[in-house]
């Protein structure tokens, strides 16, 4: 497991990363009343597609109403990852949320001010899992992915999974949801039968 600062979050406004500008998580942004409800997908049934949290309300983006800036849910039985110097927990309170973010590139700018995303290398088109603590506004960054990658937040549960990032949005899915829709399974079904068929007229296709 990866241990934590005291902060836990060195990207958040209180992270004391002095080598590139502070910003607000999605969380903050939702305290402040920045990111409204609607903005925030919790149905976790299917694929959800993220828009890079910078650029602002998914209408000023793409007019599409599919498109969140953040997924959230409970995680109950998540505990902090920040040690004390004995090597034990910080708290052993259980609870609190994930939150489920794209941040984008250098490209990514808000259109209602000139502020554009800026952020170490190695953070750039990266989907990011964050857990708030239980009855706080601290957040943790446990883990950053790129597509193709997945992560089981310790206590949750679930796996989030990047199925894909394109341009400026991000598909992520988190359990009981994965990368393959229904529909999208019924095809890739579809194409192996048709696949079995044409093995078995050949011949090819044996029985062990």
């Amino acid at each position: 497991m990866e241990n934590l600062a005291n902060y836990g979050d060195s990207s958040a406004v209180m992270g004391n990363d002095a080598a590139v500008r502070n910003s607000f998580t999605a969380m903050v942004r939702f305290k402040l009343g920045w990111l409204p409800n609607s903005e925030i997908q919790q149905d976790l049934s299917a694929p959800i597609r993220l828009a890079a949290l910078t650029l602002g309300p998914k209408d000023a983006v793409a007019g599409e109403s599919d498109i969140y800036l953040a997924a959230s849910t409970p995680c109950s039985n998540c505990v902090t990852k920040i040690l004390n110097s004995d090597g034990t927990p910080k708290s052993y309170d259980k609870g609190g949320y994930l939150w489920i973010t794209f941040r984008g590139d250098g490209d990514e700018c808000s259109p209602e001010s000139s502020y554009c995303h800026v952020d170490h290398n190695q953070y750039y088109n990266q989907v990011f899992v964050h857990w708030q603590q239980p009855g706080s506004l601290t957040t943790e960054r446990w883990y950053y992915m790129s597509p193709g990658e997945s992560y089981q937040p310790p206590g949750s549960g679930l796996t989030v999974s990047v199925c894909a990032i394109e341009g400026d949005v991000a598909k992520v899915a988190i359990t009981p949801a994965t990368c393959n829709s229904a529909a999208e399974l019924k095809t890739l079904i579809a194409k192996a039968r048709k696949v079995l068929k044409k093995a078995h007229a050949s011949g090819s296709l044996q029985a062990r």
